[in-house]
């Protein structure tokens, strides 16, 4: 984590810029806080350099509280409970330093903006819970149309998305049919800022090899546009 303080100690006031990056190599957005000190009385001449240690504490403080945020919750953006999902029947916990990402398609509705997103998501957990009888959704994160990443099981919480492959691996969803919906450059940045976070959190190991469901099961998820994608991805073992 970096901090700057850029200061202007003359008539103007006070300007105090953190710029911090919370997780190492991980693309990980940039906040900025700009905090206008009060105005410099001339009574004493240690008072400029009291407000900008004051305003400078307080700039420090909400960068650790933003960081720490992004820390505990990573790179998605809409949590299960915001999409109004069931909590889990149980959980299994999965360990760290994963072999494996497996990408998936959900073959269901495609949606493009956060209320359809959430719509779909809350229907396909009715699926994987009612009809299926699972504990959860299956997936470990699902990407919508809108470019968001969505909680699904979430960290270190096996999921049920590849058979045998499941205590070994993470799950990752894309909420459509991609035998004829299409990916968006930003949900194919969304997935790989996710696989990132994976690897910064130590949930997948830094050499792990990606796979589309496909190559796992007999079946045809996660459907021809994301396997023609996800092929040319640095991971991606054929």
């Amino acid at each position: 984590m970096r901090y700057k303080a850029l200061k202007e100690i003359e008539e103007t006031p006070i300007f105090i810029f953190v710029d911090f990056i919370c997780l190492d190599k991980a693309p990980v957005p940039v906040d900025r806080f700009g905090i206008k000190a009060p105005q410099r009385r001339r009574t004493s001449s240690s008072e400029p350099l009291q407000s900008i240690v004051v305003v400078s504490k307080v700039a420090l403080l909400l960068a650790v509280l933003v960081c720490s945020q992004y820390t505990a919750q990573g790179v998605y953006d809409v949590s299960k409970a915001e999409w109004g999902g069931r909590a889990p029947r149980w959980t299994v916990a999965l360990g760290n330093y994963l072999g494996y990402a497996i990408i998936h398609h959900t073959a269901g509705s495609y949606c493009e903006t956060r209320a359809a997103c959430r719509a779909v998501l809350r229907s396909v957990q009715n699926y994987h819970m009612d009809s299926l009888g699972w504990p959860d959704i299956g997936y470990n994160f699902l990407i919508g149309g809108d470019g968001s990443v969505y909680e699904g099981r979430g960290w270190n919480r096996m999921g049920a998305h590849a058979a045998e492959w499941n205590l070994y691996s993470i799950g990752i969803s894309f909420l459509g049919n991609y035998n004829w919906d299409t990916l968006e450059p930003n949900m194919i940045a969304a997935a790989k800022k996710l696989l990132n976070d994976a690897v910064n959190r130590g949930q997948i190991s830094s050499g792990y090899v990606l796979y589309g469901h496909r190559q796992v099961s007999a079946t045809e998820c996660a459907g021809t546009h994301i396997w023609n994608e996800i092929r040319g991805w640095s991971h991606w073992s054929g």
